[in-house]
């Protein structure tokens, strides 16, 4: 019997980093952290921290990142484990970290009935294969007998996958960025850090506490235009931002999807803005990418997730559309970037 290759999340380092910048302002203490092309930054307001042992705290959030990011990436343990998925059903060794995301990923896709779906990339490489224009009917159907996290088995303990179906291929960019942040989010609390801001590629955002003057912690938001709209404040809340339309991969003039609708196989082709807030940074993450799927119909996945609101902007409407608890989104007259 073939020897199960144990995927180990600590042995990769970064694919790209840069030094990291720390910018005194005002209030709080600034970081800037380049990881795999992505921007982290992070706000602290705690003055009365020591210097140095800001330092150390800076550096461990850097290094919490970097590791956690490499998940991933194709030069990390989920490519990896996607070239153990291409020979068959499985069984493959998973470290208890990448067991975990998984785990997470499968709780996404039964808290949005299907929609927030970690499975996708048979469906990835079926448009790929064209171009990124829509494949025949009969490739869609074939990628989608391999698509589906309950065709997932993760052991008990998180250490082994197994699949129902040979071939799958997985696809958990979508939880990324809230992955990144509930793990930068854990570490800062566990240091007993009361007042900080988050900020993961432009896309997930945590607010503890509050910034400087006792304010909550404001994050731009774009409509479905890319025009900023508004700010929505955040106060031991996460912010997840995602959009249906995207510059294309390959360079060509205009916008298309990049978020798959795991119940057909189509591109989302809405123009879609969503800002979703919710206390969990990968909550969020799940409720803003289901959300640019559904639409209207998103409260079928806010009604699962406690303290949840999403605010969506389409179409012609003047206003947008709120669904579930009460966002704190104010009309932007400027950024209030004064903290």
């Amino acid at each position: 019997m073939r020897s199960l290759m144990t995927l180990s999340l600590l042995a990769f380092t970064a694919c790209a980093s840069a030094p990291e910048k720390v910018v005194s302002t005002k209030g709080p203490i600034e970081r800037t952290i380049l990881i795999n092309g992505a921007t982290l930054e992070i706000k602290i307001n705690e003055p009365d921290l020591p210097p140095w042992e800001m330092t150390k705290l800076m550096k461990a959030v850097g290094d919490q990142a970097r590791s956690v990011d490499n998940t991933f990436f194709d030069t990390g343990v989920l490519e990896l484990l996607n070239d153990e998925l291409k020979k068959g059903k499985g069984p493959v060794k998973l470290h208890p970290l990448t067991g975990k995301m998984l785990a997470d990923a499968v709780r996404g896709y039964q808290l949005s009935a299907g929609i927030f779906d970690p499975t996708v990339g048979p469906l990835i490489s079926a448009w790929r294969e064209e171009g990124w224009s829509q494949p025949p009917p009969s490739a869609l159907r074939a990628a989608l007998t391999r698509v589906g996290a309950d065709k997932l088995q993760i052991s008990e303990d998180r250490t082994e996958l197994r699949t129902t179906v040979p071939g799958m291929r997985l696809e958990p960019r979508g939880m990324r960025d809230g992955w990144v942040v509930s793990r930068v989010k854990e570490l800062l609390d566990k240091r007993r850090i009361n007042n900080y801001y988050i900020n993961f590629n432009g896309a997930c955002y945590y607010g503890a506490g509050t910034a400087p003057g006792g304010k909550p912690w404001p994050v731009m938001v774009r409509d479905h235009h890319s025009k900023p709209v508004a700010q929505i404040f955040l106060s031991d809340q996460s912010l997840s931002l995602s959009v249906s339309l995207v510059p294309r991969p390959d360079g060509r003039p205009g916008k298309k999807g990049h978020i798959y609708d795991p119940r057909d196989g189509f591109m989302v082709s809405t123009p879609r803005s969503v800002a979703a807030v919710a206390p969990s940074p990968l909550d969020a993450e799940i409720l803003s990418t289901s959300s640019v799927v559904l639409g209207e119909n998103a409260d079928v996945v806010s009604m699962k997730i406690a303290e949840s609101g999403i605010v969506i902007y389409q179409g012609k409407a003047a206003a947008p559309l709120r669904i579930g608890e009460p966002v704190d989104l104010r009309p932007m007259k400027r950024f209030d970037d004064d903290f």
